[in-house]
């Protein structure tokens, strides 16, 4: 088998094709530094009918990760999975992040191009509910095809959003 490899690796120099590119190469290394700060997030949910919820997150300080809120939302207990296999709980800290950088960006782009967003708030967003439920569809469409197992974790985001929306014009 050896031989079989030298062979092949000998034939591929002679003809001039590299095995691995660099752009590889570096995509490689920038995953090999990256993915220690990746963590699978995984609980149950206390709603009838569920069993185990999975979502990914990834640290952003020693003792922070981010992950999706609609990972998280009805977990009872959260564990995190961290690269080297050890398990350790977690607890929320911010539910709504998310709207707090909207409101950051939105005061930095007034600082920066004012005039370029829409002056009315409520038109703003909608145009972000937009973004986020056409990315919420296109997440169900992949995890259909790829994972269909997974396929609930964004149905539970657009469900959460729409949800949202139906507050929001109750109260209209």
């Amino acid at each position: 088998m050896r031989r079989l490899f030298l062979a092949f690796a000998l034939l591929a120099l002679a003809l001039g094709q590299r095995l691995v590119s660099p752009e590889e190469v570096a995509r490689s290394q920038v995953i090999k530094k990256a993915l220690p700060a990746v963590v699978r997030v995984q609980g149950t949910s206390p709603a009838a009918g569920e069993g185990g919820v999975m979502g990914t997150g990834f640290f952003v300080s020693p003792f922070r990760v981010v992950t999706n809120y609609h990972v998280v939302q009805d977990l009872a207990e959260i564990t995190l999975r961290l690269y080297d296999g050890r398990t350790v709980l977690a607890e929320r800290f911010a539910e709504r992040a998310g709207e707090t950088l909207f409101q950051l960006y939105l005061a930095e782009m007034a600082r920066l191009a004012p005039g370029l967003l829409p002056p009315e708030a409520r038109t703003i967003v909608d145009l972000l509910d937009l973004c986020r439920i056409e990315r919420a569809c296109y997440e169900i469409l992949y995890e259909m095809a790829h994972r269909p197992a997974w396929t609930e974790i964004p149905l539970a985001g657009l469900r959460a959003i729409l949800a949202q929306r139906a507050k929001m014009e109750v109260g209209n």
